[in-house]
């Protein structure tokens, strides 16, 4: 039985092994605790799994033994690890549990106790013009190896795609979806996804979910989704548009000697972008002005970049005391230079000019 000077000294041992774990201090340290009843250690025990760790992947090199004797009283379970260069047994409780070798780990994946194969994915976000297709490589990895891994055994990782601000259907084939196998051996993978060529209204993102099936591999923590943009070119600007008011007028004729006119306001519906010229002229209906019905017009109306008006255009109607019908003549717009277009509507106002004359005047 240890006396309690003996567990002061393993504790001595057990902070000195956590310094420094040499491979003679284990095989030491290993005899020693092997020779104690299962009731030694008391106060150590807890501290000496972590330090063993430590000592055991210091000297991974060469074969060790290290026990940790116990009895089912002493709460303790007994671990046996056996390390070579080729070839890594646990052994708990009496039972061998056969695996790889430590060389083995640094290049397969997906084999017990091995890690799990991590897949990462790149790249982790691609840019696309509507209709184009982006491939993703699936490479797998090992903790703290990231090239040169292959699988030991058959997987498969499952990918769907979700919507963003990019909707299936309309800017990628709606419900898109498939796998990818990885067979034994294999090192990396790859998916095309693609996108539909009338995706449009500036861009569009949507994502790609990836799913391992089964435990043999899981996704690394930063790519579990991956992101497409659409970089759909930005709408086109729309132009400013003319407009002109009030619509379509009547005026009342007037007598002999008098005229009467009518004021229409050009106005765009937004500010002009660039300088803008309207042009506006008056044309003959069944009013002319050859009948002196009324003043021919006709003129420039300019914008300024920033200005949208309004500016004041008019027309003129000659009055007289001739019986007859009503008449109509049209004042039309165009543009004649700039970005801008005349509104729906707004082309032409008709002015009817009402007969006022009851009777027939000499």
């Amino acid at each position: 039985m240890f006396r309690d000077r003996d567990n002061d000294q393993l504790e001595r041992d057990l902070r000195a092994m956590r310094k420094e774990p040499s491979r003679r201090f284990v095989r030491e340290l290993a005899a020693r605790l092997q020779a104690r009843p299962s009731r030694a250690v008391p106060r150590a025990r807890f501290v000496l799994v972590g330090v063993l760790t430590a000592a055991v992947l210091a000297a991974s090199a060469s074969a060790h033994i290290l026990t940790i004797a116990t009895t089912t009283t002493s709460h303790v379970v007994s671990v046996v690890h056996h390390l070579t260069a080729s070839h890594v047994t646990h052994r708990v409780n009496g039972m061998n549990h056969g695996g790889p070798s430590h060389d083995q780990y640094a290049t397969q994946c997906g084999i017990a106790p091995a890690a799990q194969c991590i897949v990462e994915v790149e790249p982790d976000c691609a840019s696309v013009q509507p209709g184009g297709s982006v491939t993703f490589s699936l490479i797998l990895q090992t903790p703290g190896h990231s090239s040169g891994i292959t699988a030991d055994t058959s997987f498969t990782v499952n990918w769907t795609t979700a919507n963003g601000t990019a909707i299936g259907g309309t800017d990628y084939p709606a419900g898109e979806h498939g796998s990818v196998t990885f067979a034994k051996g294999d090192s990396t993978a790859s998916v095309t996804v693609t996108t539909l060529a009338t995706s449009s209204g500036g861009n569009k993102k949507f994502s790609v979910v990836w799913s391992p099936q089964g435990s043999a591999a899981v996704m690394d923590s930063d790519d579990a989704s991956s992101t497409i943009t659409i970089t759909n070119p930005p709408p086109a600007p729309t132009k400013p548009k003319v407009q002109v008011s009030p619509g379509n007028q009547s005026i009342w004729e007037g007598k002999q000697g008098t005229t009467t006119t009518l004021t229409f306001k050009v106005s765009l519906d937004k500010a002009a972008t660039g300088p803008v010229t309207v042009h506006y002229a008056t044309a003959d209906g069944s009013a002319t002005v050859a009948n002196n019905d009324y003043q021919p017009a006709s003129g420039d109306v300019n914008f300024n970049t920033g200005g949208k008006g309004p500016v004041n255009v008019s027309v003129v109607v000659v009055g007289d005391n001739v019986k007859e019908q009503n008449e109509t003549f049209a004042l039309n717009f165009s543009v004649t230079s700039g970005q801008a277009t005349i509104d729906s509507g707004n082309a032409t106002r008709t002015i009817t000019i009402l007969n006022d004359d009851n009777s027939w005047h000499g």
